[in-house]
C-alpha cells in the first residue's frame, strides 16, 4: 500500500527541477495530501487549515517560522542501482531493517536512508546489515560521493552550510504489534521546519505498509530544542513530534527501597525552589517530569521521565536508602498524578528482567499508630565518620596514601590512592592537599567581623537542625559562601606552600581541584554530587598580574588561578544540600572538613566519552554495569534528555562477558560510544584489578559493590579517575512486615500450573479483607482476613459463603512457617485456602503488604472421586487443588494483548472460541506460556438446535500447554448468565453438562457425572 502521495510535493519537486527557488507558498491538495485509509500521522484534523501552508502568515496563533527556501537547485541525479540500496520499504519486516543486540532492553529497530539534497526526490534506503553507518554507504554507492572521505561527508551532510547531503533513519519499536514508526533527520544545526516536513512527507510517501500505521517525527538529539519550538507549528500540519520513549514499557529502578510520605508534584526546573520555600518537604515524596543534576533531600522520587543509573542523584537515593524509580505505563503515571497530595507509600523493587514499583493510596486507610510505627523504621541515627585530624603537611602524592590517611586528606584523595596502588598506567599523578590547609583558611580574622571566618561560620549554622528553615538555611549558606569566595584570602606562606606543592604539575596546564571531605566516598555515606570541583592555572598566579586571558586556556578571557579553584571547592563545603545533609545525618561540624584532590584536567574538547560504573562482587563472581556518554556529556550530573550507552558485564575465572543494554542516544544508530566489546573489556579488566585489590584489603567483606568514574581522552586513551565503594542495605530479612487492610479480589488462575478439571472444577471468586496486623506469631494465631466471600460452583451453578474464613463452616485456622492455613467444608468436601506470606523482609523491601502481593493457594479433597483425563487414560482423583490470580474481568486490554481465535470441528459440533494473551515479557527468556488474560466469546454450534453463545468467567475455562503450541477447554452453558430455558432443556435431553477438548477428541461430562467422548 502506498502510505502517503502528496500532489504538492511533486509541483515543489517539479519547480526545482526547473530550476526555480520555490517557497512555502506552494499550494497542496484540498486534504493536505492525505489518502483515505492512508498512514495515520497521529494529528488530530483540528487545526486551522487541516496542515495546509500559507503565505507566511500566523497559523491559528502558531510561530510563524518565516518563508523557506530550498537550499540547492534541483535536477535528476543517476544513481549506480545496486542491492545495497532500494526506493521503497516495506513494513514492518523489510531485510533492510537491523534488530537491537540481543540483550538490548527497549532498543529501536532501525534502517538508515539519504537524499541527495540536488534530486530530492527519491529516498534512498541502505541495506543498514551491509552499511551500518550513513558514510560507508554514501562513499561506496552514491554517485556523487564516491570515495569522499568520511571528513568531506561529515562537512557536506552535518551543517546547514555547504550541506548536499540529508541523512535520516526510519526507527520502528522492537514489539512487532505497535503499528508505528519514527523518522529521524541528522544534523548538528537545527532544521527549518518546512524542510523538515517535506523530508518527512516524502519519507512517508516511499514507505509500503499496513494500514492505520502510525508515524511520528522523532528528533535526534541536536535536533529536539528546534522540534520542541515548532512543535504546535508541525502538528498542524500533520507532522507529530514524539520520540522513542513512547515505546518505552520497562520500568526502571535507580534505587530500591521504600517511603512513606506526601506526594508532591514539582517540575524539574522548580524542585530547589519548591524546597526552599517549604512547598516541597524532606519527608514528601517527589513525583517530578525530570530529575536535574542535583535533587536536595526527599523521601522518595518518582520520575515520569527516564533518568540516568549511575547519576549523583541515583548514587545519593541509594546511600539514603530511599526509592528513585520510572514507571513507563501510561495508566501508572495516570495514577500517580491522582494521588498527589495523598498520603502515599512508594515501594521500588528489583524484579525479573526489570523492577516492580508501588503506590498505594494511604489517605485515610492506615491507622496512625501504624504509620508512627512505620515511620521508625526510617530513621536514620547519627552517621559514623572518622573525625578528621591535621597531618602536619598540607601536601602529598596520592601514590603516598592509604585508607588511614582519610582522616588527614578525606575519602576522595584515598580512593585515588587505590588507583594509583593499581592501575598507575591509567590513573595519571595526583596530589593531595590536607585539612590542615582548609583549618589554617578558617583561622583567618575576617576584617568585617573582626573574627575568624570559623566563628563566623559557626555561628550561623549554630541555630540550625534538621529539617531547618529552607529559607533562613539558605540565606546563611549564601552568606558564607561569599565570604570563603570573596572576603577570605590564602596566606602569602599558604600560597607559596601551595604553589610549592603543585610544581609536580606543569604551571601552564589546567589542574583539576576536587573535593575530599571525610564525609564522602566512606563505606557508609558517599555524598555524590554534594560538593563542586574547579579548574585552575598555577600560571595564571605566577604571572604578577591579574589580567586575562589565562595562561593554561586563551579562550578564557579571565584568569582562572588554583587559589579562586581552592576557594570554590572550599565554599562548595557550606552548598545547601550539603549542608541539609550534614543537618540530617547529625554531623558534628567541627568533625568535618574539606580536603582538595588535584590532578590535571581533562577539558571538554578532548574527551572522547565519559561515564560511571558500579562493580558488584559476590564472593565468586563479579556483575559490571557501565554507563556512558559521548564527549563530555555528564554521566554523573546529567542534563536534558540525552540518553546514555548501558553495557551490562559479567565477570568470572573464564572471562568477561559484555552485553550492550541500551545504545546512547548521541551517537549514530548502530554505533557504540566505546568500541564494543574492546574497549569495555579493557575497562572491565582494569576494574577488575581493582576490585581484587580492595578484596585484599578488605577480607571481611563477602560482598561490596565500588563505584567508578572513567573516561576515554585523545592524549590518554582510556582513564579511570575515581572509585568508591558505594554503602549498601542489608540483605537479611529481619524487618517486620504489616498487612494492609486493603480488599483484594482472586480467580483461578488459568495457566499451566494446574490442570485443566481442576481449573474449571475449583473455578473460584474470593472477595477477601486483612484483618490489618503485623505478621507476627501472636497476630496470625486466630485469623489472617477481617472478612471475605467465596463465590464456587456448586454444580450447575455457583454459590456463596459470606464472612470471615475462620467463620465459615468446619472451619480451622493454623499458621505454618510463612502462610496460614483456612480449612473449611463446602457441603461434603474439604476445601483450604493457603495464603502465602512474606512475613519478614529486607530494610529496602516494600513492609506494606496487601492481600494482591500475596501467592493463594486453594485445593479441595473430595469425598466421592470425580473424573478426570490423566495421562494414561480416563481416571478418578480425589484431590485437585489450583492456584489465585487477577480475575480476568479486571485485566485492562490493549495493542499488546494478543487474540486468539480457535476453532475446532467434531462432525456436526463445532467449537469456535476467542480469547486473549497478556503482553509477552520482553529481554531474555527461556521460552514462555502465556496464560489466559481474558475470554471474548465462544460460541457452540451443533450442541443444540441453536448456536450457543459464551461470554462470562464461570462457563469458559483454558489451560494452556508448554509454550503455547496446545490448549485444553472446558465449556460449560450451565454457568452462562442468562442462558435459556430451551437450551437447558435440550442439554439435559442430550445429557451434556460441559465439554472438554484439547483440539484433537471432544468429551462430555454427563449430568450423571459420567466422562464419555462424543
Amino acid at each position: 500500500m502506498n502510505l502517503r502521495r502528496n500532489g504538492w510535493l511533486w509541483v515543489l519537486l517539479l519547480a526545482w527541477a526547473c530550476g526555480d527557488e520555490a517557497t512555502d507558498d506552494v499550494g497542496p491538495n484540498p486534504d493536505g495530501g492525505v489518502d483515505a485509509g492512508s498512514l495515520d500521522s497521529g494529528a488530530s484534523d483540528s487545526g486551522p487549515d487541516g496542515g495546509t501552508p500559507d503565505s507566511g502568515a500566523p497559523d491559528g496563533g502558531l510561530v510563524d517560522p518565516g518563508p523557506f527556501t530550498w537550499p540547492l537547485p534541483t535536477g535528476p541525479i543517476t544513481i549506480t542501482p545496486h542491492a545495497s540500496w532500494k526506493n521503497r520499504l516495506q513494513l514492518p519486516d523489510d531485510p533492510f531493517i537491523v534488530d537491537p543486540a540481543f540483550q538490548e532492553v527497549e532498543g529501536l529497530r532501525f534502517v538508515k536512508f539519504a537524499v541527495l539534497l540536488r534530486d530530492p526526490s527519491k529516498i534512498y534506503f541502505q541495506d543498514s546489515h551491509l552499511y551500518p553507518f550513513h558514510y560507508e554507504f554514501a562513499s561506496e554507492r552514491l554517485d556523487p560521493f564516491l570515495g569522499s572521505s568520511r571528513t568531506e561527508l561529515d562537512r557536506i551532510s552535518l551543517h546547514e552550510l555547504d550541506q548536499e547531503l540529508l541523512l535520516g533513519a526510519v526507527v520502528l519499536p522492537v514489539d512487532r504489534t505497535v503499528e508505528e514508526i519514527g523518522v529521524q533527520l541528522v544534523r548538528l544545526d537545527a532544521y527549518h521546519p518546512e524542510m523538515v516536513r517535506i523530508v518527512f512527507e516524502k519519507v512517508l510517501e516511499s514507505l509500503d505498509g499496513p494500514p492505520g500505521l502510525r508515524a511520528f517525527y522523532m528528533p535526534t538529539y541536536e535536533q529536539q530544542a528546534s522540534a520542541a519550538l515548532w512543535q504546535s507549528w508541525l502538528a498542524a500540519r500533520q507532522v507529530n513530534v514524539s520520540s522513542p520513549a513512547r515505546w518505552i514499557t520497562q520500568d526502571a529502578c535507580y534505587s530500591v527501597g521504600w517511603s512513606l510520605g506526601r506526594l508532591v508534584q514539582v517540575p524539574g526546573s522548580e524542585i530547589e525552589m519548591a524546597y526552599a520555600s517549604g512547598a516541597l518537604l524532606p519527608t514528601d515524596i517527589l513525583l517530578t517530569d525530570g530529575v536535574p543534576a542535583e535533587v536536595p533531600y526527599v523521601a522518595g522520587i518518582l520520575s515520569l521521565t527516564p533518568s540516568t543509573p549511575n547519576a549523583h542523584v541515583a548514587i545519593l537515593a541509594q546511600s539514603y536508602g530511599v526509592p528513585f524509580a520510572f514507571p513507563a505505563e501510561p495508566t501508572f503515571q495516570e495514577q500517580a498524578r491522582a494521588l498527589v497530595g495523598h498520603d502515599v507509600l512508594f515501594a521500588a523493587s528489583p524484579a525479573y528482567q526489570g523492577c516492580r514499583i508501588e503506590l498505594l493510596d494511604l489517605q485515610g486507610n492506615l491507622r496512625s499508630e501504624i504509620r508512627t510505627e512505620l515511620l521508625a523504621f526510617k530513621e536514620v541515627p547519627p552517621l559514623p565518620i572518622r573525625p578528621k585530624q591535621r597531618r602536619g603537611a598540607i601536601s602529598t602524592s596520592t601514590d603516598e596514601l592509604s585508607e588511614v590517611d582519610l582522616i588527614y586528606f578525606g575519602g576522595k584523595a584515598v580512593g585515588y590512592a587505590l588507583l594509583r596502588d593499581t592501575i598507575p598506567d591509567r590513573s595519571p599523578p595526583a596530589i593531595a592537599l590536607s585539612f590542615d590547609l582548609w583549618d589554617d583558611f578558617l583561622d583567618q580574622t575576617l576584617a568585617s567581623t573582626n573574627g575568624t571566618l570559623r566563628a563566623e561560620i559557626d555561628r550561623r549554622l549554630s541555630v540550625h537542625q534538621f529539617p531547618p528553615d529552607p529559607r533562613a538555611l539558605a540565606d546563611d549558606l549564601a552568606v558564607i559562601r561569599g565570604l570563603i569566595k570573596s572576603e577570605a584570602q590564602f596566606s602569602e606562606a599558604q600560597k607559596s606552600a601551595v604553589l610549592a606543592a603543585l610544581t609536580s604539575f606543569t604551571s601552564s596546564q589546567r589542574l583539576r581541584f576536587r573535593s575530599s571531605t571525610n564525609v564522602e566516598d566512606t563505606d557508609t555515606f558517599t555524598g555524590a554530587g554534594l560538593y563542586d570541583s574547579e579548574t585552575g592555572c598555577a600560571a595564571d598566579d605566577q604571572d604578577q598580574d591579574t589580567v586575562g586571558p589565562s595562561a593554561c586556556n586563551a579562550a578564557q578571557p579571565q584568569e582562572r588561578g588554583v587559589f579562586r579553584a581552592l576557594q570554590k571547592v572550599y565554599a562548595s563545603f557550606y552548598n545547601d544540600n550539603a549542608v541539609r545533609e550534614r543537618l540530617r545525618l547529625q554531623i558534628d561540624e567541627d568533625q568535618v572538613g574539606m580536603a582538595v584532590l588535584v590532578h590535571y584536567s581533562y577539558p571538554d574538547v578532548e574527551e572522547l566519552a565519559n561515564g560511571v560504573a558500579t562493580y558488584t562482587w559476590n564472593g565468586f563472581s563479579g556483575d559490571l554495569k557501565m554507563v556512558t556518554q559521548l564527549g563530555a556529556v555528564s554521566i554523573t550530573n546529567p542534563e536534558g534528555t540525552a540518553t546514555p550507552e548501558v553495557v551490562n558485564i559479567y565477570l568470572n575465572d573464564l572471562g568477561i562477558y559484555p552485553d550492550l543494554s541500551q545504545r546512547s542516544s548521541l551517537v549514530q544508530l548502530g554505533a557504540t560510544v566505546l568500541e564494543f566489546p574492546a574497549e569495555y573489556e579493557a575497562f572491565a579488566e582494569l576494574f577488575r584489578t581493582v576490585v581484587n585489590r580492595y578484596r585484599v584489603l578488605h577480607p571481611e567483606l563477602p560482598r561490596f559493590t565500588l563505584d567508578f568514574e572513567y573516561k576515554k581522552t585523545v592524549a590518554e586513551g582510556l582513564v579511570v579517575k575515581q572509585v568508591r565503594r558505594l554503602p549498601e542495605a542489608s540483605l537479611e530479612q529481619d524487618q517486620p512486615v504489616y498487612l494492609w487492610e486493603q480488599p483484594a479480589e482472586r480467580c483461578t488462575f488459568q495457566g499451566e500450573t494446574a490442570d485443566i478439571f481442576s481449573n474449571h472444577r475449583l473455578k473460584v471468586r474470593y472477595r477477601l479483607t486483612p484483618r490489618g496486623s503485623w505478621l507476627r506469631d501472636p497476630d496470625l494465631a486466630t485469623n489472617l482476613y477481617a472478612d471475605g466471600e467465596l463465590e464456587y460452583v456448586a454444580g450447575a451453578t455457583t454459590a456463596f459463603v459470606r464472612g470471615a474464613p475462620n467463620q465459615w463452616a468446619g472451619a480451622s485456622h493454623t499458621v505454618d512457617g510463612d502462610a496460614t492455613v483456612d480449612t473449611f467444608t463446602l457441603g461434603p468436601d474439604q476445601h483450604t485456602l493457603r495464603t502465602e506470606l512474606t512475613r519478614l523482609a529486607r530494610e529496602v523491601d516494600n513492609p506494606i503488604r496487601s492481600a494482591e502481593s500475596m501467592s493463594m493457594f486453594h485445593s479441595v479433597t473430595y469425598t466421592t472421586p470425580v473424573p478426570a483425563i490423566e495421562w494414561d487414560g480416563l481416571g478418578t482423583r480425589t484431590q485437585e487443588g489450583v492456584w489465585l490470580g487477577t480475575c480476568p474481568e479486571q485485566n485492562v486490554l490493549g495493542p499488546e494483548n494478543r487474540r486468539v481465535n480457535d476453532v475446532f470441528t467434531f462432525g456436526l459440533v463445532q467449537l469456535d472460541t476467542a480469547y486473549y494473551f497478556p503482553r509477552p515479557p520482553t529481554g531474555i527468556t527461556a521460552g514462555y506460556t502465556a496464560p489466559l488474560y481474558q475470554w471474548d466469546r465462544t460460541i457452540l454450534t451443533g450442541l443444540t438446535s441453536t448456536p450457543i453463545e459464551l461470554r462470562g468467567y464461570w462457563s469458559q475455562t483454558y489451560r494452556p500447554g508448554h509454550h503455547n503450541f496446545s490448549g485444553e477447554f472446558i465449556f460449560d452453558p450451565w454457568l452462562e448468565p442468562g442462558l435459556a430455558q430451551s437450551i437447558k432443556d435440550e442439554l439435559t435431553t442430550a445429557n451434556i453438562r460441559w465439554v472438554y477438548t484439547d483440539g484433537g477428541q471432544l468429551w462430555a461430562l454427563g449430568l450423571d457425572g459420567v466422562l464419555r467422548q462424543l
